[in-house]
């Protein structure tokens, strides 16, 4: 499934989109960038696929099926991480190649993306009246305060306190998914 998905939807996609050939080709964006975005994409479509398919055999897997709805809630990070980038590039008019290479944002957005999965996990357990006020001031942090200090010790052109303000509608995103899967289990 996930190379069906890979191939289809990402390479041959019928549109200039990073990775994709028509992308490659008629864009003025330089190789570097696919094959930079490619790995972040590829591995998106990977865990997709396997939370869609969840493949018949059952051996090795216990881990990824215990915690599935974990699963789901850091991947919507990482796209919500990513989008909320790509909003506050277009807002700003930032070029968007300026951030391809940036390891360090990839980085804080891998740490932001482990730390929701503990979150997601963790919160069943948490007895407070309080866990929806921790859970969100830690996705908040995550989400928020966390790229806004990154890109302010990097003199990164997404410096700005506009990241304060979009990444709450991220935040408020995971939360939900977060909540919607505790009344699942």
């Amino acid at each position: 499934m996930w190379a069906i998905l890979s191939i289809i939807g990402i390479i041959n996609t019928p549109a200039p989109a990073p990775f994709s050939i028509e992308g490659i080709v008629y864009t003025k964006l330089p190789l570097e960038f696919h094959l930079k975005g490619a790995p972040e994409i590829l591995i998106q479509t990977l865990l997709f696929s396997y939370l869609l398919a969840k493949p018949s055999k059952k051996r090795n897997i216990k881990f990824i099926e215990d915690n599935k709805n974990e699963f789901v809630s850091a991947i919507v990070c990482m796209v919500l991480f990513s989008l909320s980038g790509i909003v506050l590039a277009f807002i700003r008019g930032i070029d968007i190649k300026s951030s391809v290479g940036d390891i360090g944002a990839f980085g804080v957005m891998f740490i932001a993306s482990v730390a929701t999965f503990f979150i997601s996990k963790y919160y069943r357990k948490i007895e407070s009246k309080f866990k929806d006020i921790i859970a969100i001031l830690s996705l908040y942090f995550l989400l928020a305060i966390l790229p806004y200090i990154y890109n302010l010790i990097t003199n990164s052109p997404f410096n700005t306190n506009l990241t304060l303000l979009i990444n709450i509608v991220p935040t408020a995103i995971v939360l939900l998914v977060i909540k919607v899967n505790y009344h699942k289990k």
